[in-house]
């Protein structure tokens, strides 16, 4: 559908034209006046999550509806037209026309030091992702991370756009980091920079920045306690015959019907070793895997927690274990080669964390042990 445009341009060749005119065939960008802008009337974004939002971006004239009066804004945005959009909405200083209507867009926020050209090595014209979108916003709101010898992983873009609130989670604070993103998204994360650039802050999504510490570093106990988790993955040794590798270890609030991991540990399929019932508490998962590398006949390998009077055992009821994707275990039997992987569950009381954090306490340490043998690790550090 093709898309009002008011390009001042001098002179152009025939080819040129042909060039924008197709391009604007899949963009509804356009760079005209704000009066221009406010005879436009908008008829599908009425009653609409972002119809604020949109209806300011149009004002600015960083992005503009269609001919027929829609934004459509559940139409996805391609890289291109994302670039252009947060070229205008920051007023980056464009050069000259390049070959690709979106030339001049992606050289700004190149030298602006918001992108980089080997950012997108799919077609620039292809929509982008959320994790695409968040590298770029992180970027036009940390000058820090615009400089050129700067080396920030997918990852860590992903926790810092959360962190700082330019992302919201989906339901329960999930990331969605390789769905497209839309025009409504488009515009309230762009309208999001703005405001952090204009001294503003915003809100956080807890849940998506627990997802989003998980995805980064393993755990998210800073999100849920502040306080810093052991570098994950950790090995454990156990001598030559058995290596030990914790790589999760995740917090989940059993009162937060929509925390982040909740939908994996549902109240009525945890159980606790002293058969009391869930109260007002924390679920802590630990993941690990073990490679046994020689079969050892009545051995076992075990991982247990220390401080007994602020956890307690949980376990995943057996006759409830469809209600959740993961396999509670304390332990397995040695006696053949072979990788296995499990979780231990504890639950503590929420006071009790309370207090640990407030005397600066280890929340947690652990062992493991194979028959009498067993070392001692820390799961949490001090704040």
């Amino acid at each position: 559908m093709k898309s009002k445009s008011i390009l001042k341009v001098m002179s152009i060749t025939a080819v040129s034209a042909a060039i924008v005119g197709a391009a604007l065939l899949h963009s509804s960008i356009s760079s005209a006046a704000v009066g221009a802008m406010d005879e436009i009337k908008l008829s599908d974004i009425n009653g609409h999550w972002a119809a604020e939002q949109i209806g300011n971006a149009v004002k600015s004239g960083y992005v503009d509806g269609y001919e027929d009066g829609t934004f459509l804004p559940e139409k996805s945005v391609s890289r291109a037209e994302f670039i252009t959009m947060l070229t205008k909405a920051l007023k980056l200083k464009t050069g000259e026309e390049g070959s690709a209507w979106y030339t001049k867009y992606n050289n700004a926020v190149v030298s602006a030091g918001i992108h980089r050209y080997a950012d997108f090595k799919q077609d620039i014209n292809g929509a982008i992702s959320r994790q695409e979108m968040m590298r770029l916003v992180v970027r036009a709101t940390r000058p820090d991370f615009q400089k050129p010898e700067s080396e920030v992983s997918d990852k860590a873009f992903v926790y810092q756009a959360v962190k700082a609130g330019l992302i919201q989670g989906f339901d329960r604070g999930a990331l969605g980091l390789d769905d497209a993103t839309n025009r409504a998204q488009a515009v309230m994360v762009i309208d999001r920079v703005l405001k952090i650039n204009g001294g503003g802050k915003l809100d956080v999504d807890k849940a998506a920045l627990s997802y989003a510490e998980v995805n980064l570093n393993g755990s998210n106990t800073r999100t849920m306690w502040n306080t810093q988790s052991v570098a994950l993955p950790t090995k454990v040794d156990l001598g030559s015959n058995v290596d030990v590798t914790l790589d999760k270890i995740i917090v989940v609030d059993m009162d937060d019907p929509n925390g982040a991991y909740k939908e994996w540990f549902p109240n009525e399929a945890i159980g606790k070793s002293n058969k009391k019932p869930l109260g007002s508490e924390y679920l802590v998962a630990v993941h690990y895997v073990i490679e046994n590398k020689t079969a050892q006949d009545h051995e076992f390998f075990s991982i247990m927690r220390l401080r007994p009077e602020g956890f307690t055992w949980g376990a995943i009821l057996p006759e409830k274990q469809y209600l959740t994707p993961i396999k509670g275990t304390q332990g397995f039997y040695l006696d053949e080669v072979k990788t296995m992987d499990g979780w231990y569950l504890m639950t503590t009381e929420k006071k009790w964390v309370d207090k640990a954090v407030s005397d600066s306490l280890p929340i947690l340490e652990s062992f493991v042990y194979i028959s009498d043998t067993s070392i001692k690790f820390p799961l949490t550090l001090r704040n």
